[in-house]
């Protein structure tokens, strides 16, 4: 899994493309400008300045604890880092939300969020 300081990087220096479930891509500028309506959005994509990109599903909350329902699925997007945080009560967070909001903070670790794991290419 990404660390916290990995996922500050990977927003700072990527171009964000907003995507919604029509295949339609959209900047960043344009999702905050109101473009992709509540529960239309796929994925973003984050591209460097190489080329590369990775993508990452708006699979919104897996749920807080204790329940377990799924919830703002196409609306917005988690993914946790492996940085524990304030005397390992919290976690960072990568969030995105369908109107362009695109960062990376802290929460309670009771919440379900997705992870990705990564591989370092040497």
């Amino acid at each position: 899994m990404p660390t916290y300081t990995e996922m500050v990087e990977l927003v700072n220096n990527t171009t964000i493309t907003f995507i919604d479930i029509n295949g339609n891509e959209y900047s960043q500028d344009e999702a905050r400008d109101g473009a992709i309506p509540e529960y239309k959005l796929k994925c973003i994509k984050l591209t460097g300045t190489n080329g590369n990109s990775i993508t990452i599903p708006a699979s919104g909350i897996v749920g807080y604890f204790p329940d377990p329902s799924l919830d703002f699925v196409s609306f917005q997007g988690f993914l946790w880092t492996s940085s524990l945080l304030d005397n390992i009560k919290y976690a960072g967070l990568f969030e995105f939300y369908h109107m362009g909001e695109c960062e990376v903070s802290t929460n309670g670790r009771s919440l379900g969020m997705c992870i990705r794991g990564v591989k370092s290419i040497q």
